[in-house]
């Protein structure tokens, strides 16, 4: 049955190439070799091809054709996408019902067409144009000629018939595919016989036993009230059955029953990010108020940093903290065990947050002053400040790019590398220890060259590393070795940009309170925060965006386009940042502070 096929179409990305008999015979051409293999089985026979990349070799498509009469009294079974189309037994001349072109601003709007396979499959929506997902019978009476794939492992098969124009054909999925060794595109049953006892030996050929799961009757609330439910709703359908008497096995509340999606999350969200500036604001203030000279708040920021890369690290291991919790407690579960390990961490982390509050005396330790100027002229004065222009501006495109970058970090394991989402696990602490281990390194560099060459350098070096992520998985490197590479780069520049710009600021703040008299640290450090947020929110939305161009293995230019964004947005905070002049901020500051403790001495 294997020679009901005629040709075999395979297109890479530099050539399209036909074989009239490539399915009895090997093949060979400039790019691959062909061997196929035909061997009987129960029921009927199996058919095997193989390609053989003679190099890197990249897929577009992979199609088998047929030439068939189709008899009016035919029905042919079409298996639908998953749960999302239907499956049934259709006539030679009806139609797939896509979705309506009327509606089509709806289906945008809220991603219907994701749902099923119109997104990488067309619907022509033509009478007799019939396609159906890894297997499709034709029935005439009691009798059929089943066509199935016995892998999905390589890609989704398709069967299109088309019933009109006499052909059938088998489409692999493999667009975008990148092989370098043996690769087997189909693995296909065919065979005749009764509908029931085909499908029987069809499954058993994949090793699928029968179901044995008796058939069940419930009702689900989606598919009448989708999200729309209430209270009442359910118990109104649940006295409906109770009173006609109407059995269930089971009675489902979908979708809906919570006020709202993710309420609770978004909630909490806002509340942690709105007391997260109100307590970093105030602190980060304290930079330039603490440290007197600029070597005292390089000091302070980076022993901030090294607290913050302890807290982060303390943090990752809550898992490992709530199994042993779990352990020597004998918790019921890893939920409660999780819960009060996170508990317990914030629990010392608000303790740690109070240290601050309780042991600095700022009339002591600090030269701080009241500012009298209203709120809107604090912010007018602050953004006029030149110097901190220049920072601002180079701050909020690095974190623009930053956040485009840990957004997509996801991706870049799973859809560039092909890896396994678990080993984020490693990765994330690894930059973490990584980035903490160069801190002493920072403190050194900063005293010896000053701070301004060493955050341009890390802005255009951390520009590199992104513009290589455009290149994940093309590289001829290990995939797990380009994953760890990457980490381990990252971590350099992350170090310098997570001390050195807290430094700077504070070193702007205290010259713009020295020259006018009036000290608004705090306006500096709120300002730059409001900054860094809108910069981290317009990251979120440029990676989402992109992400609709392609963020799926083989169809990643939306995933790889984000790395070209992250150096092109690095590259500007570089360029930004070159304007700031580092050499008068602080021979001014030394000067007006000298002439200050002159003033106080007289």
């Amino acid at each position: 049955m294997g020679s009901i096929f005629q040709q075999l179409t395979i297109r890479t990305d530099r050539d399209l190439y036909r074989f009239a008999v490539a399915l009895q015979s090997n093949a060979a051409c400039v790019e691959f070799t062909l061997t196929s293999d035909i061997t009987a089985v129960t029921g009927g026979e199996r058919l095997t091809l193989f390609i053989h990349p003679k190099a890197m070799l990249k897929l577009e498509s992979c199609i088998i054709t047929a030439t068939r009469n189709y008899h009016p009294d035919e029905r042919l079974m079409i298996n639908g996408y998953q749960s999302w189309s239907e499956s049934r037994e259709y006539r030679i001349d009806e139609r797939l019902p896509g979705l309506r072109p009327l509606f089509k601003p709806v289906t945008r709007r809220y991603h219907l067409a994701d749902y099923g396979d119109e997104y990488f499959y067309p619907y022509p929506a033509k009478p007799g144009v019939l396609h159906s997902h890894t297997y499709t019978y034709i029935r005439r009476g009691t009798q059929a000629e089943w066509l199935g794939s016995l892998s999905e492992k390589e890609g989704f098969t398709i069967f299109e018939h088309d019933t009109r124009q006499k052909t059938l054909t088998i489409r692999k999925d493999c667009a975008r595919l990148e092989i370098d060794q043996s690769y087997r595109l189909f693995d296909l049953f065919i065979g005749y016989g009764a509908v029931e006892t085909i499908a029987t030996e069809y499954f058993d050929s994949m090793g699928i036993p029968r179901p044995r799961a008796t058939a069940a009757c419930g009702w689900t609330s989606w598919y009448r009230y989708y999200t729309g439910i209430s209270e009442t709703i359910i118990l109104e359908n649940l006295h409906a059955f109770q009173e006609r008497q109407i059995p269930l096995d089971f009675f489902q509340i979908d979708d809906g029953y919570q006020q709202a999606i993710g309420d609770w999350l978004v909630l909490m969200q806002l509340l942690f990010y709105l007391f997260l500036t109100i307590y970093v604001t105030p602190y980060f203030a304290l930079l330039p108020e603490l440290g007197h000279t600029a070597e005292e708040r390089l000091n302070l920021s980076t022993w901030i940093s090294i607290t913050y890369a302890l807290g982060i690290i303390l943090a990752s291991q809550v898992p490992l903290l709530a199994e042993v919790l779990q352990r020597s407690l004998v918790l019921g579960g890893k939920v409660p065990a999780l819960q009060l390990t996170i508990g317990l961490i914030a629990l010392v982390a608000a303790l740690f947050m109070f240290f601050p509050v309780w042991f600095i005396d700022e009339k002591t330790y600090c030269q701080s002053g009241r500012a009298e100027i209203p709120l809107r002229e604090a912010l007018r004065r602050t953004f006029h400040n030149r110097h901190f222009i220049y920072y601002v501006a180079a701050d909020f495109t690095y974190f623009m790019g930053l956040t485009i970058i840990m957004t997509g970090l996801l991706y870049y394991i799973t859809v560039l590398l092909r890896l396994e989402a678990a080993l984020m696990g490693v990765l994330l602490p690894l930059l973490v220890i990584a980035s903490f281990l160069f801190y002493p390194l920072v403190n050194v560099l900063a005293k010896k060259t000053g701070k301004k060459v060493l955050v341009v350098v890390s802005f255009l070096f951390m520009s590199g590393i992104f513009l290589m992520i455009y290149f994940l998985g093309r590289l001829p490197l290990d995939s797990q070795l380009q994953a760890y590479l990457i980490v381990i780069c990252f971590a350099l520049p992350l170090s310098f940009l997570g001390i050195l710009p807290n430094a700077i600021l504070a070193d702007i703040a205290e010259h713009d309170a020295l020259a006018s008299g009036i000290k608004q640290e705090g306006m500096f450090f709120a300002a730059r925060t409001l900054m860094q947020k809108f910069g981290q929110t317009f990251g979120v939305l440029l990676f989402a965006a992109l992400t609709t161009l392609g963020k799926d293995p083989g169809h990643d230019l939306g995933v790889r386009l984000s790395g070209l964004c992250g150096a092109l947005l690095c590259l500007l905070a570089g360029l930004y940042f070159l304007r700031y002049n580092e050499k008068q901020v602080l021979e001014e500051t030394e000067v007006f502070f000298r002439n200050e403790m002159q003033a106080e001495r007289e």
